[in-house]
């Protein structure tokens, strides 16, 4: 009867699993009663459940961010996060990504691998790797808007230059995360608009001349 009555609490409200007997967190029915309530009562199941993969997998699926609550042995075995990101989750298997252990986060060539899966996780990779010109290339190229997430602080102009233009070919409003004092010169916003004029619309223009508007547009 008791675990009548906490099943039936658990069905209109999954958060009361964190206060469950172990018995409880540790029935894959009773845990997925709680997070068809609410998914992230996830992360108050059981340790067993929290390291096993099928059952880690499905969570996902449901909610990538459910990733944050995996167990470590998880986050950290290539061939789970690889089978997550590859995995074709309609929230976005790119979210998976910002969880996984910093050894993959951190990984050149794992970065660039799974960007061709899902070129959105580009923004939890570590900031080292969004300040490498080839992977910061290789994201921009596959979705121009990733641009926002480039650290080119150190970069030189020509860098600069090679990025943005990279990133407007996917998609011209990628100008707008030209960083500002850039976005402001005229002689570098007239290198991309005979490029493509609709970057106009990014520039920022209220500090030129006339002629200087004139000779851009």
């Amino acid at each position: 009867a008791n675990r009548e009555t906490m099943v039936s609490h658990l069905r209109t409200n999954g958060e009361l699993l964190q206060y469950a007997n172990q018995t409880l967190r540790l029935d894959e029915d009773v845990v997925r009663t709680c997070m068809a309530n609410n998914p992230f009562s996830f992360e108050y199941a059981d340790t067993a459940l929290l390291r096993n993969d099928e059952f880690d997998l499905e969570a996902c699926r449901m909610e990538p961010a459910l990733f944050l609550y995996a167990h470590s042995s998880l986050k950290e075995n290539e061939q789970f996060v690889r089978r997550l990101i590859s995995d074709n989750i309609p929230e976005g298997s790119w979210k998976i990504f910002q969880f996984a252990s910093d050894m993959f986060r951190n990984n050149k060539t794992f970065v660039q691998e799974m960007m061709h899966h899902e070129p959105l996780l580009f923004q939890f990779a570590v900031p080292e790797l969004r300040q490498s010109f080839p992977v910061c290339r290789d994201a921009v190229q596959q979705n121009g808007l990733l641009l926002q997430f480039v650290i080119m602080n150190s970069w030189d102009e020509d860098t600069i230059k090679m990025i943005v233009r990279a990133a407007i070919v996917q998609n011209v409003d990628a100008f707008q995360f030209v960083p500002l004092h850039l976005r402001q010169r005229t002689l570098f916003v007239q290198h991309f608009v005979r490029q493509n004029g609709l970057v106009m619309k990014h520039a920022i223009s209220d500090s030129w001349s006339e002629r200087e508007k004139i000779n851009t547009t």
